[in-house]
């Protein structure tokens, strides 16, 4: 992933790429070279260490998450950190309080909110045009789009192993994808806070595919958020399904409901229930990369406070996450007292 922020902030008029690291050397050299990078170091510490650098982007294993993180921020260095914050409560807070300490800006990348269509839809949660949202869907499904096997690590977009690795992922399409539209979700809803989660995580179909021992997350997460605002959000991820591709969010207020893929507002109108769809293409449905790192180098250059994708909300949505997977482990919902799930009552 990090060959799409090399990529956009090479264009970006507020920041400059001056170093890249990676344990692949010849990988590393090639990048540089592609995008006129000056240096190239093999570890990421080393290149915390260069005090000629302002900003990191964390384009690492999810495990490392944290640890570049903190170490870079530490540094003087702010950082965008590409989601999921990390694969803990306890790591998240963390980097969440060193933020806070150093004064460093944090960013976690969701580039899905910065899409035109999500944009789109916020501006019009945020006007009232769908009154209040009392339930949504989050959808993010893959017919066939396993890391590693249906993404084989080659060429210019391939994955690596570590994608189906749980010490390394810490979770499956949970955190692959299926984070990325519960964000958005949660984002147009005002990230009110989780009240109580329900989760069931599966991996039937991936156990076919792989060797014994090579695939240890779930290929398929569904669960059903309780939000403290009276909300219901459901979430259905996965890399492998019997199904049609998926990735679309669904949202139901009481003056309006939206959807997204394709971009749709459904309202009323002189007692005439109506469909409000743009023309074909006059909404683009990019991936809001470009978009989600010029908002970070301007944040930095102009000395602004990051306000999208805050480490408040990177935190949220790991508790939320992370409370999902151990009510599939415990199979049973589980609430939230002071942000962290336990069982019982609230």
């Amino acid at each position: 992933i990090g060959r799409y922020h090399l990529k956009c902030f090479s264009k970006n008029e507020n920041a400059e790429v001056v170093a890249v690291a990676d344990p692949d050397q010849p990988l590393a050299n090639s990048l540089a070279k592609k995008y006129d990078v000056p240096k190239v170091y093999k570890d990421y510490s080393e290149l915390n260490a260069d005090p000629g650098i302002d900003a990191v982007v964390v384009a690492l294993p999810n495990s490392l998450h944290h640890t570049a993180s903190i170490e870079a921020m530490r540094a003087g260095k702010h950082v965008l950190c590409e989601k999921p914050m990390a694969i803990s409560d306890t790591a998240a807070e963390e980097m969440a309080k060193v933020a806070s300490e150093t004064g460093c800006k944090l960013m976690i990348a969701f580039n899905s909110r910065f899409k035109e269509e999500t944009q789109f839809l916020k501006r019009a949660v945020d006007d009232g045009q769908l009154g209040d949202i009392y339930y949504a869907k989050a959808v993010a499904f893959r017919r066939r789009g396993t890391p590693q096997i249906d993404f084989p690590p080659t060429g210019d977009m391939g994955r690596g192993h570590w994608f189906v690795e749980k010490d390394e992922a810490g979770s499956g399409a949970l955190f692959d994808i299926g984070v990325h539209v519960l964000d958005s979700v949660l984002w147009l809803m005002g990230y009110s806070k989780a009240l109580a989660v329900s989760g069931g995580t599966y991996d039937l179909i991936s156990q076919q595919r792989f060797r014994k021992g090579e695939f240890t997350v779930e290929d398929m997460a569904v669960g059903f958020i309780r939000l403290e605002n009276g909300a219901i959000v459901t979430v259905e991820s996965s890399w492998v399904a019997n199904n049609e591709d998926q990735w679309q969010i669904k949202l139901f207020g009481t003056k309006g409901g939206a959807k997204t893929a394709p971009l749709t507002i459904y309202t009323e109108s002189h007692g005439k229930l109506i469909d409000i769809a743009p023309p074909p293409g006059e909404i683009s449905t990019e991936s809001g990369y470009q978009q989600q790192d010029d908002y970070f180098a301007e944040c930095i250059a102009k000395d602004r406070t990051i306000e999208i994708s805050t480490p408040e909300e990177g935190l949220e949505i790991t508790r939320i996450l992370s409370g999902l997977l151990r009510s599939a482990e415990e199979g049973r919902e589980l609430n939230f007292v002071n942000g962290v799930a336990v069982r019982g009552e609230v």
